[in-house]
């Protein structure tokens, strides 16, 4: 029974571990050493079986001005009601969120098509716009802004890559950022003779 124990001990220490080691400290969403190591599965198996895949990547719009106006404790607070609307408008057990960098967050929508990824990405925006995060001292209003591609694996006929899809969403993103901000940018992924 002792030995039953330890076992059990030692398995729940390995997969707490684990857990740790894919997942962002101050969110609790998935890191970018996650999204690197299942991206390229996710692509895959869009492929394989010939469904669509698409990509949303968010940033929120200066977001060092939080920081610098209201301190880093702050921000961090920021983040975290950021990430709970974000994944409260995906779908549990079919889609996930990671961190990509400091702001910027991916989220990844296996079996969906652009035009759904697009009405995600709006509805978390609206949630974003429209919901103050309350900190110790003060309710910080906040913008984020979108870019989302996607494909349809039944009518790709290139090289599919991580690098390229993220290169596209990051690009979208940054689109939306230059335009303005608080915005969505969108285009499928696609090459000329598509």
């Amino acid at each position: 029974i002792r030995i039953l124990e330890l076992e059990k001990s030692l398995k729940d220490a390995v997969d707490e571990i684990h857990l740790m080691s894919i997942t962002d400290p101050l969110t609790g969403i998935y890191n970018r050493g996650y999204i690197n190591q299942r991206l390229p599965q996710e692509i895959n198996r869009s492929i394989r079986y010939h469904r669509e895949l698409s990509l949303v990547m968010c940033d929120i719009d200066h977001f060092k001005t939080v920081n610098d106006t209201y301190g880093h404790m702050s921000g961090d607070i920021v983040l975290k009601g950021f990430v709970k609307s974000l994944t409260g408008s995906i779908r549990q057990q079919v889609d996930w969120a990671g961190r990509y960098g400091g702001e910027e967050f991916l989220v990844v929508l296996p079996e969906t098509g652009l035009e759904g990824a697009m009405v995600l990405a709006e509805r978390i925006r609206k949630t974003v716009e429209t919901t103050p995060i309350q900190t110790s001292g003060d309710a910080i209003q906040i913008t984020a802004s979108f870019g989302v591609t996607g494909f349809s694996a039944a009518d790709w006929k290139h090289a599919m890559s991580p690098e390229l899809i993220l290169q596209m969403v990051d690009s979208l993103l940054y689109e939306a950022k230059d335009e303005g901000r608080n915005r969505i940018k969108s285009r499928p992924l696609l090459f000329a003779d598509q």
